[in-house]
């Protein structure tokens, strides 16, 4: 079966078990093991999962993915739909595939999984043990020379597994971590895009390395009105999940800060924090919550983002402002609004060179 094969079945394969064949128990399964709601899990399934990338698309993905004996895959538990891509990227490159999933979060991939029959050969779902440093030993063993590992996951695991793979030359190491998206643009802007806003804020509840954490509004202005409506509404559509009592209370902190700096609107499922000048991106929890950060030009917003470039995968604005921003970011996906959590299937999501 040649890559294109290959990546083509593990897509046909998402389509069968996610769209096609998707039952309610399936849905709530996976509400359970993510902490989204039900209906933050339907529309990742819908509107994110990338399972209606067509054969040109794929082609371009393979080409993309230099060739390996063998590819093993550590996979992280954030956004849940993740796996398709990472497993579909570690397939353009192999067709011997290994993945280890998180502990918590097992089912999607096996779901995914067991709906690609045709590559029973392939790919081998890891077992795990107690142990996730021996698994992951385990893992850079069994490859052979001129495999690689690919790593998706926080900066823990990241170098964890550059340790496990110090003494192995012959192998790639294709490291993903941890990382936000902020978004540029005019407060006018941000009120005529608020819903698109909403969107890209909302899914998965903001756990994802392309979600926008920060707003810098370009000359100031009052978004807050307009964007806490659009997150309103969303919310009644789609429910957050249930918040941990750690990011409860990081969230009620930010939001005492907000109400000190600028203002903060607060509903059910979501938190706008005005925050006004400041010198750097206070990024709030991972919880629906967006921080607005006022900037006099496109100059100062770059500046400031600048300085938190190792740690920005995504940047959301209106087209306008696209070519200044590639210019500053090579490295970082551009997305206008209303379309950052849904980048083609390109290649990885995060573009990023780790050290």
């Amino acid at each position: 079966m040649s890559a294109r094969e290959r990546v083509f079945a593990i897509v046909r394969a998402a389509r069968r078990a996610f769209v096609e064949a998707r039952s309610e128990a399936l849905v709530a399964a996976l509400a359970v093991e993510s902490g989204l709601s039900p209906e933050g899990v339907v529309l990742a399934l819908d509107r994110v999962l990338e399972h209606d990338a067509d054969e040109h698309a794929i082609a371009r993905f393979v080409a993309k993915a230099p060739a390996r004996t063998a590819v093993s895959v550590v996979l992280a538990a954030n956004v849940f739909v993740a796996p398709l891509r990472a497993i579909a990227w570690a397939l353009a490159h192999s067709g011997r595939v290994t993945v280890r999933t998180s502990r918590r979060a097992r089912l999607f991939t096996a779901q995914l999984l067991a709906s690609a029959p045709e590559l029973v050969e392939n790919v081998v779902h890891a077992s795990q043990s107690d142990d996730p440093g021996t698994d992951l030993e385990s893992l850079v063993a069994a490859l052979p020379v001129g495999g690689a590992l690919h790593v998706y996951g926080g900066e823990g695991a990241v170098a964890a597994a550059r340790r496990a793979t110090a003494g192995r030359e012959d192998l790639a190491f294709d490291p993903h971590g941890p990382g936000f998206g902020a978004i540029v643009a005019t407060a006018e802007e941000l009120a005529a895009h608020a819903d698109d806003v909403a969107f890209d804020v909302s899914v998965f509840d903001q756990r994802g390395c392309l979600s926008p954490r920060v707003a810098l509004v370009l000359g100031g202005g009052d978004a807050l009105g307009s964007l806490a409506d659009a997150l309103g509404r969303f919310g009644e559509r789609v429910a957050r999940g249930e918040l941990e009592p750690a990011t409860r209370a990081e969230l009620r902190r930010a939001v005492d800060a907000a109400t000190f700096a600028a203002g903060a609107r607060v509903g059910a499922h979501y938190a706008v924090l005005a925050l006004g000048r400041a010198s750097a991106l206070p990024l709030p929890p991972a919880a629906r919550a967006l921080a607005l950060v006022e900037v006099g030009e496109r100059q100062g917003a770059i500046d400031l983002l600048r300085a938190h470039a190792h740690a920005l995968t995504s940047i959301g604005a209106p087209r306008a402002h696209h070519a200044a921003l590639a210019a500053a970011f090579p490295a970082v996906r551009l997305a206008e609004l209303g379309a950052m959590q849904r980048p083609p299937l390109d290649g990885p999501v995060d573009r990023r060179a780790w050290p």
